[in-house]
């Protein structure tokens, strides 16, 4: 078996989806993958080290990753970059003046693979629903349209944020209780625990996706 290397940027939901690509060009030759995140594409909200060890519980537990590293300086030998999608989608925006392809289409064409049956293409480690409605929404990316009243429907949620001012603006706190965490790892734990997660377009979002878990987007 052969280690097929990639490299990444961030942001947090952007490498999550990245993901995807690692875990189907992996299947589709039989290799393992050695993962490097960098501070190419966009920064890394807290820098590259922080972001390496707050994602490297969930990433190494994915057993097509061999390891998983941050990159000191450029990257010696061949290498797919997984940052390589910006440029289709600057092109597109800047002709059209808007996104045309879900993630699954942009990916999947960009690095040459056909879009699975399984849309999973994360292992959680919990398996288990323990909370029935978990919910979150960054302070960006809203959508004045979707009637949180209307999609939370009287049901008690948890509101998961690592950010205690997400909280603070978020209108319908009577809808629910806080949970702070502090790691995207127990983050991902919580997503992978909960029968629905509702959010906006944000990380959290990106790794219910991953995980495939039942889903509600506030689309910006």
């Amino acid at each position: 078996m052969a280690v097929i290397n990639f490299m990444s940027g961030g942001l947090c939901g952007d490498f999550i989806h990245q993901m995807s690509v690692v875990k189907n060009i992996c299947k589709i030759y039989g290799d393992k993958a050695d993962l490097y995140i960098s501070d190419c594409g966009d920064s890394w909200k807290f820098g590259k080290i922080q972001a390496y060890k707050d994602l490297y519980g969930i990433v190494i537990s994915q057993d097509y990753i061999n390891d998983f590293r941050y990159l000191e300086k450029e990257f010696e030998g061949d290498c797919i970059d997984l940052n390589d999608w910006r440029k289709t989608v600057a092109t597109t925006h800047a002709e059209t003046g808007r996104y045309n392809k879900c993630w699954s289409e942009l990916l999947s064409e960009e690095y040459a693979y056909r879009i699975p049956d399984e849309y999973k293409w994360m292992k959680p480690s919990i398996n288990k629903v323990q909370i029935e409605l978990l919910i979150h929404r960054s302070k960006h990316r809203h959508n004045d349209s979707f009637n949180w009243i209307k999609v939370l429907d009287g049901r008690k949620a948890v509101f998961i944020t690592t950010d205690i001012t997400e909280w603070e603006q978020f209108h319908y706190k009577e809808f629910a209780e806080l949970k702070i965490v502090s790691t995207i790892t127990e983050v991902a734990n919580n997503i992978a625990a909960c029968g629905q997660f509702i959010g906006n377009q944000s990380a959290m979002f990106a790794i219910a996706c991953a995980f495939d878990v039942p889903r509600i987007c506030e689309l910006d």
